[in-house]
């Protein structure tokens, strides 16, 4: 059975993409990608000021203005979705919340890449990173996920995105917190929701996609409903490594299937007996 293509993890120049709405259309046409979801960064940090990589709150109907019209300048050529991925920062999500509460979105990302003042996934803390001991780097692991459950409990999000991008630079505890994870899991699925299995980790120095494999066994054992996503922003990450994570969920004999319950997002469903 062919496994459609899709990436749900798409970001624009709105935020701190390199392209055009438009642009990552015409190229997901061109190399066949089924569907795709767009989902600038809304980051509100704990001052209630959007950072750096965050979509400025002023321009979210600009954002959606634009992705609607594309929609449905590219009606029956591609399935295009408007989302965000949304920063789960406990000091200002009471804002951040009231913000989407404006509007209709198709999807919401959870991300977190903070803890605290550390920002886990950023260039500037691979110095922080190379000074931790083995003990400090587990205590990250368990404050990330414990976080990252936190967002989920919101019942605010649809997708979970890059669920393991704390190891993005490589570094990684003797063993992951596995009933932590297992906790986290059962949550994401009583609100509903789906993991994402995203490729950019294949880009970045722990050369891993995004959850580990060990992980994925986890989400089977759970039943949890997948997506895909590649974090693009360029068009040259829109189809990056895609194949390979479709050809890791078919090898797990994942299947597809129509729509996840709580929104209209194409996902992969549990294995099959």
């Amino acid at each position: 059975m062919k496994l459609p293509k899709m990436n749900y993890h798409i970001h624009t120049i709105f935020s701190d993409g390199k392209n055009e709405p438009s642009d990552y259309v015409e190229r997901a046409i061109a190399i066949k990608i089924d569907e795709i979801g767009f989902s600038d960064h809304l980051i509100i940090l704990e001052n209630l000021k959007p950072s750096k990589n965050s979509m400025e709150p002023r321009k979210l109907d600009l954002y959606i203005e634009e992705i609607n019209e594309i929609k449905e300048e590219y009606k029956g050529k591609i399935e295009i979705k408007c989302g965000l991925e949304v920063d789960y920062i406990p000091q200002s999500f009471k804002y951040t919340l009231k913000l989407l509460n404006e509007y209709d979105f198709d999807f919401l990302i959870l991300s977190v890449h903070r803890i605290g003042k550390f920002h886990i996934d950023s260039q500037k803390s691979r110095k922080i990173w190379k000074k931790l001991s083995l003990n400090e780097i587990r205590k990250v692991y368990s404050s990330y996920f414990k976080i990252l459950q936190e967002g989920a409990k919101t019942g605010t999000f649809d997708i979970v995105a890059h669920f393991d991008i704390v190891k993005k630079f490589g570094y990684k505890p003797d063993s992951l917190p596995i009933n932590q994870i297992e906790e986290l899991i059962e949550t994401i699925n009583s609100y509903e929701m789906a993991v994402e299995i995203n490729s950019a980790g294949l880009r970045h120095p722990v050369k891993e996609i995004y959850p580990a494999e060990e992980i994925i066994s986890i989400l089977i054992k759970y039943k949890t409903p997948l997506t895909l996503g590649t974090d693009a922003h360029i068009l040259e990450h829109l189809n990056y490594g895609l194949d390979k994570i479709i050809n890791i969920l078919r090898k797990k004999h994942y299947s597809f299937s129509d729509k996840l319950k709580r929104n209209n997002l194409t996902i992969f469903s549990h294995p099959t007996k």
